[in-house]
């Protein structure tokens, strides 16, 4: 069931809330709300009765939500959802107190509060300045978001993977010469499983900032092979509130680049975690355990709306032939590209069709008589193309 949202009255609804507000309480089913272009002031929330949406904009450059609200955490947020089982994506969540920068106050003014389990976005914009990203609780999914702020801008006990995202730093906003903090993790106990895993995002912007400091005492925060520019201050994390029990906190790096990823003048708290750890905490099973993300890509997949389900970066397309990647994706980023995929699932059988939506997005079937591409799978948006595709015997044995 699809139900549309457009200001100019020719959908079901002229605003998001009204047309979330039409979902029955202690929903089973899926339900996409298509959000039409526009800027819609207003404050929208998905109430914890409320599951089973798929909240969907025309991009996440063309579909803002703005509102406000300010000092309060509680209150402030332009966006909530405390329901578990959504999805949301191409669309944008600001809040207009801070940003863009003007004469108010710098406080608390969240633009979006995630708080229900199985959460998904792709391809969403959060904009603020102060506690942007309130990832509350739950376990969460985002990717292709840009996150922008500059105090404590991704904040909560969230146990959340972030993966080529951007984290957009407006540190310049600030008083000159203080810096900002991207994060401020919540984790209370070393038992908790929350936490928050950077993985190939890019951290760019003005001003500089610190890469987080402990919300709570036992704060759990890794980036991993990230691109850091030079906004990025030496020591790379404070303490906060809690010096003297830096022992407790779990602030790791591993295998990041550009000139904000030195490591030579950081803290010397700063965790080592071992390999397999790391490895752990940068899969897709540190958010999605009990494969529910997996579930979602087999309902889209059978509702003929394509699903990234993971991204595995630094493959071509001679490995993609080659290697065994079952059930897994790969990311192209240029039209040669993208015109030899086309090429090549046509030679294998599979037939492509042209989706009539807001982004271009290309959806490949394989025939039943070609068992091992019938989970074949491509998506453009702009110049980037996911592959999903399990290899025949033949070509993992060449």
């Amino acid at each position: 069931m699809t139900i549309t949202v457009d200001p100019s009255g020719n959908g079901n609804f002229s605003t998001i809330q009204s047309a979330i507000d039409s979902v029955p309480s202690n929903n089973a089913y899926w339900i996409t709300i298509y959000v039409k272009a526009g800027r819609y002031r207003e404050k929208v929330t998905i109430p914890n009765d409320k599951p089973y949406i798929t909240l969907q904009g025309e991009g996440q450059d063309n579909t803002f939500v703005e509102w406000n609200d300010h000092d309060s955490i509680a209150r402030s947020a332009t966006f909530s959802t405390m329901a578990n089982n959504v999805v949301v994506k191409h669309i944008s969540f600001r809040n207009s107190y801070n940003n863009p920068k003007n004469g108010n106050p710098i406080v608390a003014a969240v633009a979006a509060m995630v708080s229900g389990d199985k959460s998904y976005f792709l391809n969403v914009g959060f904009y603020g300045l102060q506690d942007t990203l309130w990832d509350d609780q739950g376990r969460h999914y985002y990717n292709i978001c840009t996150i922008e702020g500059a105090v404590d801008f991704i904040f909560g006990t969230g146990q959340s993977l972030y993966e080529e995202c951007t984290i957009s730093v407006i540190g310049a906003a600030l008083a000159p010469g203080v810096p900002g903090y991207i994060t401020a993790q919540g984790r209370t106990n070393p038992n908790d499983g929350n936490g928050f895993v950077f993985k190939n995002c890019q951290v760019s912007g003005n001003g500089t900032t610190y890469l987080g400091r402990p919300w709570r005492s036992y704060a759990r925060v890794l980036f991993y092979k990230t691109s850091m520019s030079q906004i990025v201050q030496p020591s790379g994390w404070e303490p906060w509130n809690f010096a003297g029990h830096e022992d407790q906190l779990t602030f790791a790096e591993y295998e990041n680049s550009g000139p904000g990823s030195d490591t030579s003048k950081r803290v010397k708290w700063t965790k080592k975690l071992s390999l397999e750890t790391v490895n752990a905490m940068a899969s897709l099973s540190f958010v999605d355990n009990d494969g529910w993300l997996k579930d979602l890509a087999l309902f889209f997949y059978e509702n003929v709306e394509p699903f990234v389900e993971r991204v595995i970066t630094d493959f071509d397309l001679v490995s993609i032939r080659t290697s065994p990647i079952s059930n897994s994706s790969v990311k192209f980023k240029c039209e040669e590209c993208l015109k030899s995929i086309r090429e090549w699932c046509s030679q294998r059988g599979a037939w492509c069709r042209h989706l009539q939506t807001h982004t271009p997005l290309l959806e490949v079937h394989a025939p039943p008589l070609v068992p091992h591409a019938s989970i074949c799978l491509l998506k453009v948006e702009e110049v980037d193309v996911t592959v999903m595709y399990t290899p025949p015997t033949s070509d993992r044995e060449n």
